[in-house]
């Protein structure tokens, strides 16, 4: 049998580190010949796998690992293939976050995934959502064009460092949330909720502010934990949605936060907060971001552009049955 789907395997994220042979063999198991299984040591080998891929006439990719992951190959299809749209992929869960996965519905492991996408591929078709993404172009950046489904610099970049520092995992991101809220509150003025330098434009226009506490922008509806900062509708593949935080804002409304974090923020008149969809958001003086998980610390300042990036097919038991077969 030709194969249908193509795996992407990464051994360094948080689930595969410690079962590599155990997930590989149930793989190999559950899909048999339906499916080609690579592993990806370094990010450089991506595009060969990906190549390979395609010259296999694979349909789906499977990408077994986290959030950071999918950005990877993602952005190297996009990047090696630009005039091919993106085949089909779905979230093997790998990662520590997997908020695409949770975005889509996925919330089986990673055996349970394989085996409904076997029940998939048996009839011939699958169930598939589309989600937009972001293009973020930065010159620094060893790719200048990245595509991801979140972005952040500022308080939350500080955060996603710590949080590595301190193992990750989900229980350790709750704990941390909690001691950074602790934190605040013995000592507001401490360096980490230092606002940066910057000049911001949301839709080409300027903010009216020369630092900010963090911008968090994302093409998703939910982010970790189920938090749902925006309350503006993101129109896939047209926008996305951007926060933009002061430090004035955190003094005013820190009570308030669990509230906002399910239930959206509304911009302020002064514009200490601002949450709304953008088409596109440019930020100058940035000193480093985290981007659907990966941490990037550049080693000058430099401006990044965001834009509302392409759609991607992601197999999701939410989605619309459409045909897999030739």
């Amino acid at each position: 049998m030709k194969p249908v789907v193509g795996i992407i395997f990464n051994p360094y994220a948080r689930i595969n580190r410690k079962q590599k042979n155990v997930q590989i063999r149930l793989m190999e198991e559950i899909l048999g010949e339906k499916a080609l299984i690579r592993v990806t040591w370094t990010q450089e080998d991506i595009i060969p796998v990906l190549k390979e891929f395609k010259e296999a006439g694979i349909k789906i990719i499977g990408i077994s690992g986290g959030d950071g992951t999918i950005s990877s190959v993602v952005s190297a299809y996009l990047n090696s293939f630009g005039d091919l749209e993106v085949p089909i992929i779905i979230p093997i869960k790998g990662g520590t976050m997997n908020i695409v996965a949770s975005e889509v519905g996925i919330k089986t492991n990673q055996a349970e995934t394989c085996t409904i996408l076997s029940k998939y591929l048996k009839d011939g078709t699958v169930p598939i959502i589309e989600k937009g993404t972001i293009r973020i172009t930065d010159p620094r950046y060893r790719y200048p064009i990245l595509y991801a489904f979140t972005w952040a610099d500022g308080l939350i970049y500080r955060f996603i460092k710590h949080y590595y520092k301190e193992g990750g995992g989900k229980a350790k991101a709750l704990k941390l949330m909690f001691k950074t809220a602790f934190l605040y509150l013995i000592n507001p003025d401490n360096s980490y909720f230092s606002e940066i330098k910057s000049k911001v434009y949301i839709d080409a226009e300027e903010i009216p502010f020369e630092s900010h506490l963090f911008i968090f922008a994302s093409s998703l509806e939910r982010t970790v934990f189920g938090f749902r900062v925006f309350k503006e509708k993101i129109e896939t593949g047209e926008n996305f949605g951007v926060l933009y935080v002061k430090y004035s804002f955190l003094q005013k409304s820190f009570y308030r936060i669990p509230l906002f974090l399910y239930f959206g923020i509304n911009t302020d008149p002064s514009k200490i907060v601002i949450s709304q969809v953008a088409k596109t958001l440019t930020v100058e003086g940035n000193m480093g971001y985290t981007f659907d998980g990966e941490v990037y610390d550049p080693d000058k300042e430099g401006y990044v552009k965001l834009e509302a990036g392409p759609k991607i097919k992601i197999i999701s038991p939410k989605g619309k049955p459409i045909s897999i077969r030739s």
